[in-house]
């Protein structure tokens, strides 16, 4: 009996801690909001909103509530279509829909009259002003990630280094006094902030805050292969990150779909390829190899990745 019980507490207890979890791992997510209206401009109540992952499928549903507005939240990243259904109106349907980190887009639907066997398919659609938060940023996406050049200074691969491509954000490095790097010390301010302001997280959960690693990335912990995105914000940044200043940093992991997709890759870096410096008696040593692979793919089709 007393075995049956602490099964239960460890049960119970996991439970709790998982959803504590996924209450804090919102940063790395993104969000579309609407209106749904009829033709005269009128509110619907109650239509079927469906907003459904092109890659995996998945399909994330709500309605609309008696002001005609609706909120899908904690949206992967990724390309959305969006389909809203009502009994006497025309099926709306919306595809191409582009949702980055902390991203809230905006996607207003006008029903037209008719069955719902009919389709008001939506092929355009305007470019979308972020107006339903104070923070302002810049998404680096998979595509900058892997065709985009590191300026390392002969540091390890690191998607930190990838932040001083979005406006304000200035990386300082102090002198190095090895070949390897080692006590270099690499601080990013971001609009003028301190260094110690920063603050990484990893799909949603904090991995580094400034005052730990004032502001120097290179201790982050995964590879730029692992990352699908991420956000670098540089203004105004909302009432949840009040704890840190600016320069939150939120990088959402590369995630799997329905087909499968990997990866090999080899970067060298070696004394033999490079040239003699002109004032430099000989050519310094320097042999690197940065070396992985990645997979990706379905657990459960339509399901789990």
């Amino acid at each position: 009996m007393a075995y049956a019980k602490q099964r239960i507490v460890l049960v119970l207890s996991l439970t709790l801690l998982s959803s504590l979890g996924s209450l804090w791992a919102q940063s790395d997510r993104a969000t579309i909001t609407g209106n749904v209206t009829d033709p005269s401009g009128a509110v619907i109540v109650g239509a079927t909103v469906a907003a459904t992952n092109t890659a995996t499928r998945v399909s994330t549903r709500t309605t609309s509530s008696s002001t005609g507005n609706y909120t899908i939240p904690s949206l992967r990243v990724g390309t959305y279509e969006l389909s809203v259904e009502q009994s006497g109106f025309k099926k709306y349907f919306q595809g191409g829909i582009l949702l980055e980190v902390g991203q809230t887009v905006r996607v207003d639907a006008q029903m037209q009259l008719g069955q719902t066997t009919e389709l008001v398919e939506v092929t355009a659609q305007a470019a979308q002003l972020q107006s339903s938060t104070s923070g302002r940023g810049n998404v680096i996406t998979s595509r900058d990630i892997q065709e985009l050049p590191i300026v390392s200074q002969g540091e390890q691969r690191n998607p930190g280094f990838y932040m001083t491509l979005s406006p304000g954000v200035t990386g300082r490095g102090t002198a190095t006094p090895t070949a390897s790097g080692s006590g270099r010390q690499l601080d990013t301010t971001v609009n003028g902030s301190q260094s110690g302001s920063t603050e990484f997280q990893l799909d949603g959960a904090v991995i580094g805050q400034g005052y730990m690693l004032a502001g120097d990335f290179r201790q982050l912990p995964f590879p730029p292969d692992a990352v699908g995105e991420f956000q670098v914000m540089t203004l105004n940044p909302p009432a949840e990150f009040g704890q840190t200043g600016l320069g939150i940093t939120s990088f959402s992991i590369r995630y799997g779909g329905n087909q499968l997709h990997g990866s090999v890759y080899e970067y060298l870096r070696n004394d033999a390829l490079d040239s003699r410096g002109f004032f430099a008696p000989k050519t310094p040593i320097n042999k690197q190899n940065e070396f992985g692979a990645t997979a990706g793919g379905p657990i459960r089709k339509d399901k789990t990745f």
